[in-house]
């Protein structure tokens, strides 16, 4: 399947830090806000902003990706994965709650263009293989439980504030 249709081992691979994401995001997220808020009963916010990212997002992406192709509108949720990720870090480099909740709401947008993945999945095989191309890219999520928990740990004495 993957030698005659690459870009479905890309997806699947996405798809697993999609949810590596997701699964270290859901854990810290809270964790972190409660390290960084100046009132305590804010610290789930950042979480909820998430959410909120992801619910505003989706339309805005489904429409450019009728815009503009599937792969372009992909690329751009990535983007906001990545501009989210180095929000984050220097969130937590400079204890900006602020900041911090700004980069929440991005990461709610990256999440939101990961369910497209599968869709993208479809789009790129002949009908015969639609069923095993679906399942390989959500099965990449069975690589992200794998790897998110060893990730997560390590992660743990990459920034003063986690250790703090």
């Amino acid at each position: 399947m993957w030698q005659r249709y690459p870009a479905i081992a890309l997806l699947s691979l996405a798809q697993a830090l999609y949810w590596s994401c997701s699964i270290i995001g859901i854990a810290l997220t809270g964790l972190m806000g409660q390290k960084l808020t100046p009132w305590p009963v804010l610290a789930t916010l950042p979480l909820t902003l998430l959410v909120v990212g992801n619910l505003l997002a989706i339309a805005r992406l489904a429409r450019w990706m009728q815009q503009l192709g599937r792969a372009r509108g992909l690329q751009r949720g990535a983007s906001l994965g990545v501009a989210a990720g180095l929000m984050a870090t220097a969130a937590l480099y400079l204890h900006s709650f602020t900041l911090f909740c700004l980069a929440m709401l991005l990461l709610g947008g990256y999440q939101a263009s990961s369910g497209f993945y599968r869709f993208a999945a479809l789009d790129g095989v002949d009908a015969r293989h639609k069923g095993r191309a679906a399942s390989w890219v959500v099965g990449g999520g069975i690589l992200a439980a794998l790897l998110a928990p060893s990730l997560a740990l390590q992660a743990q004495s990459w920034l003063p504030v986690a250790a703090a």
